[in-house]
C-alpha cells in the first residue's frame, strides 16, 4: 500500500541529488510528513524499505533470494519514470544510490535526535551490498570523499540537515557506517 508513496518519495530524492537540489531534497526528507503509528512523523520514517527474515516476501517472488528486493524493485520500476532527468543508466544509478543513502543517513539523524540514549535503527539500501565484493568505491565512499573535500559548504549541510553541523555529520555517518557494517555482516562479502 505504501509502494506508490515509495516511488514519489525515491523519484523526487534521488531528482533532487542530480540537480544539486539539497534545499529542495531537505524539505523531502525533513518536512514531508505521513502517519505512521498513529501518529504524523517524518515521512522518510515511514516510507522505508523494510528489510529483515521476518517479512514475507512471496509478493515478490522473482525478489525472494535478493539482499534488497523491494529496494531493487524501486531500482528498476523507477528507471523509465525518470530517463528524462537522468538519461544515462549510470547517473540514474548514482543518484538513487545517493538518495538512498542520503535518506538512510538523515533517518539515523533523527532517530538519535529523538533517541540519543537508545538504540537507533536505519534502513539499508542498496548500498548495503553494491559493489561491497569487487572492492571498488561505493556511495559510502563517495559521501566520506564529499564531506572531506567540501566539509561545512557540503551541499547537505548548506541545507540544514544534520542541523548543518559538520561533526554532527561526520558522526552520525562514522555510527551509521558502523552499524551498517555489523547488519550485513553475514550477507556474504
Amino acid at each position: 500500500e505504501l509502494y506508490p508513496a515509495l516511488i514519489m518519495i525515491y523519484s523526487a530524492g534521488s531528482s533532487c541529488i542530480a540537480a544539486g537540489q539539497y534545499g529542495t531534497l531537505e524539505a523531502v526528507l525533513t518536512r514531508a510528513k505521513a502517519l505512521g503509528r498513529g501518529r504524523e512523523t517524518e515521512a522518510i520514517k515511514v516510507l522505508r524499505c523494510p528489510l529483515g527474515d521476518g517479512i514475507n516476501w512471496s509478493f515478490l517472488p522473482e525478489r525472494g533470494r535478493e539482499w534488497t528486493p523491494l529496494n531493487n524493485l524501486l531500482f528498476d520500476s523507477m528507471k523509465n519514470l525518470v530517463r528524462e532527468v537522468f538519461r544515462d543508466d549510470r547517473r540514474y544509478e548514482e543518484a538513487f544510490d545517493r538518495y538512498e543513502y542520503l535518506s538512510a543517513l538523515v533517518h539515523y539523524d533523527l532517530e538519535r535526535q529523538a533517541n540519543p540514549e537508545g538504540h537507533v535503527w536505519a534502513p539499508i539500501g542498496r548500498f548495503g551490498w553494491r559493489n561491497r565484493r569487487y572492492r571498488i568505491p561505493t556511495v559510502i565512499d563517495w559521501v566520506r570523499q564529499d564531506i572531506e573535500t567540501e566539509g561545512a559548504s557540503w551541499g547537505p549541510l548548506r541545507a540544514g540537515l544534520f542541523g548543518g553541523s559538520l561533526e554532527r555529520a561526520t558522526e552520525v555517518k562514522r555510527l551509521f557506517d558502523e552499524w551498517v557494517a555489523r547488519a550485513t555482516q553475514g550477507w556474504g562479502f
